[in-house]
């Protein structure tokens, strides 16, 4: 079952590629492109020649005409399917192309070490060129499609792309809390989590399955928090002290308070469980622990939501601890930091010590382990599972090795160069057949 699903998805991307290609000859879009620097980031924008953008452009020119009779239905009520359809990839578009620029600018800001309000006001930017992107797509056609759009879609996208926005500044913001942790390893933070694993376990103890109200929990708002539960005052008091204590470590911005800024950042970790990081130390939550830590309202198309309420507060604070430290191990993570991080004694075996030059090794065996534990979560039949063991590891941002630049072909003269794991999917026949032998000895 699971093979024949895979296989009609294959069968369905590969046409999908097909088509981009053959609608080239199509009439293009002209890039938006002034003599600002907005405007040329604006064409850069826009003038994607492969991947999600390039077919929303060959989507729209195919389907001008019927797109100009559905917005000038005059029933205002009616939402038929089409016009759904409409938003739905209008919006997905916009999510990706916005996506496929943000990954770039991050690793620009990823090796220049600046802060990450950097990072966050070049998203705001990014944001709204992407919008103009695609209004002067839609404008190409008469006054009455833009408005439908501008009324109809628009408003659907922005929310969409401030949620990624924000996905985005948590990402960066998490790269410069493991930068500041790298000064002692992490050992502060360390210390920290033995005083909430304590926490929790006398919560354990004084609180009963019968009284799970009591157990210490907080609504978060964006500008506010409070706390409900608590099996006493001295309890709930040195809870709030352990959690400011955090929060001071991961050095909150001078006008947000230690307290405050850790649950904020916690909520957005909670939150972000969607994005899996592939490593033994650093796994994202399980389906247990998303039942037990995380409630947070969604609204409209954002996936981000500002507020929400944090359950068992001591042991999802623990969590979110070992994962900083995790990562904190993962030079993936610490790369291309501004200053390298203070030698622990740990790095010192039998009086030589363990030099940075050695660093290439371990990335290596990360890599091979990385692919490992996808390939291992499939067994035995992980060759029936190879688009997802592909997701997962894009999602680790594990290096392609030596598949990176290399061509799939897609047949009638069409091919695709390799540029992300998900793209050895397209592979057939031979292609496929020597991706699974290299793939075959890191199963064992």
């Amino acid at each position: 079952m699971q093979s024949a699903l895979n296989a009609g998805k294959h069968r369905l991307r590969r046409q999908r590629i097909k088509f981009s290609a053959s609608s080239a000859e199509m009439a293009p879009v002209k890039a938006i492109v002034g003599a600002s620097p907005a405007g040329s980031a604006l064409g850069k924008v826009a003038d994607a020649a492969e991947g999600r953008w390039h077919e929303y452009r060959a989507w729209f020119n195919a389907k001008l005409e019927s797109l100009e009779a559905m917005a000038a239905r005059t029933n205002s009520e009616h939402f038929p399917e089409d016009e759904q359809d409409a938003q739905k990839f209008s919006t997905a578009a916009m999510s990706r192309r916005f996506d496929e620029i943000a990954e770039g600018e991050y690793r620009q800001w990823l090796e220049s070490g600046s802060p990450h309000s950097i990072f966050s006001t070049r998203l705001s930017e990014l944001q709204v060129q992407v919008l103009k992107a695609s209004l002067k797509l839609w404008s190409l056609g008469s006054d009455i499609l833009r408005q439908w759009y501008e009324n109809g879609c628009q408003p659907r996208a922005d929310i969409a792309l401030s949620g990624r926005v924000q996905r985005w500044e948590h990402r960066a913001r998490t790269t410069e809390i493991v930068r500041h942790l790298s000064s002692d390893r992490g050992l502060a933070l360390a210390s920290l989590i033995e005083k909430f694993d304590t926490l929790t376990a006398e919560e354990a103890r004084e609180v009963s399955t019968l009284h799970e109200q009591q157990r210490l929990r907080v609504w978060i708002h964006p500008t506010s928090h409070h706390f409900e539960g608590g099996f006493s005052g001295d309890f709930l008091e040195r809870g709030r002290l352990t959690i400011t204590n955090v929060g001071l470590h991961l050095r909150p911005p001078g006008d947000i308070p230690p307290l405050d800024f850790c649950l904020r950042t916690l909520l957005h970790e909670l939150v972000c469980e969607r994005e899996p990081v592939n490593h033994p130390q650093i796994d994202r939550l399980n389906n247990d622990q998303l039942s037990r830590y995380p409630w947070a309202p969604y609204s409209g198309n954002s996936i981000t939501p500002d507020g929400g309420q944090v359950l068992n507060l001591c042991e999802a604070l623990k969590w979110y601890c070992q994962r900083l430290i995790g990562l904190l191990n993962s030079t993936k993570a610490t790369a291309r930091t501004s200053r390298p991080p203070a030698k622990s004694p740990a790095e010192v075996s039998g009086g030589i010590e363990v030099t940075a030059r050695r660093r290439g090794r371990r990335a290596n065996q990360e890599r091979r382990d990385a692919i490992h534990n996808a390939i291992a979560k499939h067994r035995p039949d992980w060759r029936d599972h190879l688009p997802d063991i592909f997701k997962e590891l894009d999602s680790g941002e594990v290096f392609l090795g030596v598949f990176q630049g290399k061509k799939i072909d897609l047949g009638d003269e069409v091919s695709a160069e390799i540029q992300k794991w998900d793209d050895l999917d397209l592979a057939q026949g031979k292609q496929l057949r020597h991706i699974v032998d290299t793939l075959r000895k890191y199963a064992d």
